[in-house]
């Protein structure tokens, strides 16, 4: 049963000139581990910490609390599974706190990403099992 859907649209521009006049950006939005895979060249460097903010973004919104006091950019993480695809970890406190009535173990979250040029957005679905 889907118990929470999201959804983001973002200008990859945007997040361009906000990195270049604030770069700790990156600090605040990405996992250490994001950051370790962060690609070096553009465009795909911006492409990629764009990708991973409107993630953190429309998972916010799939859990209905938006980014703030119950979840933070640093409670969610986005990985590749073994075949590329994206795959959306929640760290427990924050599942616990955004989903107090739910059994964690039952969660499951889909995320969808995609992107041209000028945007990103991505999808994400939260399923009770």
């Amino acid at each position: 049963m889907i118990i929470g859907t999201g959804i983001d649209l973002l200008e990859i521009e945007r997040i361009s000139q906000i990195d270049k006049r604030q770069p700790k950006l990156v600090n605040r939005v990405l996992t250490e581990s994001e950051m370790a895979a962060v690609p070096v060249k553009e465009p795909r460097r911006t492409e990629y910490i764009a990708s991973r903010y409107a993630v953190k973004e429309a998972a916010s919104k799939a859990f209905g609390t938006g980014i703030g006091a119950s979840l933070g950019f640093h409670d969610i993480e986005i990985r590749k599974d073994r075949l590329g695809k994206p795959c959306l970890d929640v760290t427990k406190e924050a599942v616990e706190r955004c989903f107090p009535a739910e059994d964690p173990t039952r969660l499951r979250f889909h995320v969808s990403i995609s992107h041209s040029k000028q945007f990103v957005v991505a999808q994400v679905i939260v399923e009770r099992t």
